[in-house]
């Protein structure tokens, strides 16, 4: 059964069959806003919060940089796909 799948509209719903959807059978309609024409407004709301997070960071913070006495250093991840710090030592003063 899947997740973004109504039980009601899938014959035998708790069966796993891999090919019930092949040849372009009743394939469920998803109920979820996550892609397509729909986006989630909190998207835009987390994008002007960090804006202003980043702003404020800025007019606080003096000489903002990579803290080279960290032993571990700088690591990288892979988080859905996206190469980043997964750890990331910083340094600063405080304006």
């Amino acid at each position: 059964m899947s997740v973004i799948t109504k039980v009601e509209e899938m014959d035998e719903p708790r069966r796993f069959d891999i090919a019930r959807f092949a040849g372009g059978g009743r394939v469920p309609k998803p109920n979820h806003l996550s892609f397509g024409v729909h986006v989630c407004i909190g998207n835009y709301l987390a994008r002007i919060e960090l804006q202003v997070a980043f702003r404020i960071l800025a007019e606080r913070v003096r000489n903002l940089r990579i803290d080279e006495s960290d032993p571990r250093g700088v690591e990288w991840g892979n988080a859905f796909g996206i190469q980043s710090p997964a750890w990331l030592p910083l340094a600063w003063e405080m304006a």
